[in-house]
């Protein structure tokens, strides 16, 4: 899928919200400034979230209450090792309550977390070439619904 402005990354998102619901487990993959961070915040405006949306990178993770329950962003770029995972305690936050918003995912390659959905975002300027994939039964159906809808 292309999309071609900020506003088609947008849409994308609005589109996602209107089919996801916990429990799930997305990983987002991309290069710095692919548009992980803004997929992100376009997809809890969606959800009706109107306050301050900030980027996990020095907290790695953020915690947003939506009209769907809670939504887990966590951006991993900043962890030197897998480990980190679980000496921060995230093995803990991600349950069947939330929605996981995984960035950088591959800094924890060796936990199997089972993802339902990888996103992958790949950029040239303003266009972005997205790739989505379903990694499970559930990632499957929300898939079908999101973008055959």
């Amino acid at each position: 899928m292309i999309l071609q402005s900020e506003e088609d990354t947008r849409k994308l998102a609005q589109d996602f919200a209107l089919v996801i619901e916990p429990p799930l487990i997305v990983y987002l993959v991309g290069g710095l400034g692919a548009g992980k961070t803004f997929f992100v915040r376009s997809l809890l405006r969606a959800l009706d979230f109107s306050g301050t949306v900030k980027s996990p990178t020095y907290s790695f993770l953020e915690t947003y209450h939506t009209n769907i329950g809670l939504i887990n962003h966590f951006d991993l770029y900043r962890f030197s090792h897998a480990l980190e995972w679980y000496d921060l305690g995230f093995d803990d936050v991600v349950d069947t309550q939330s929605v996981n918003l995984i960035e950088w995912p591959k800094k924890i390659s060796g936990i199997d977390l089972n993802p339902d959905i990888i996103l992958k975002i790949d950029y040239k300027g303003l266009i972005r070439c997205v790739d989505i994939e379903s990694h499970s039964t559930r990632g499957r159906e929300l898939v079908d619904q999101w973008i055959i809808k």
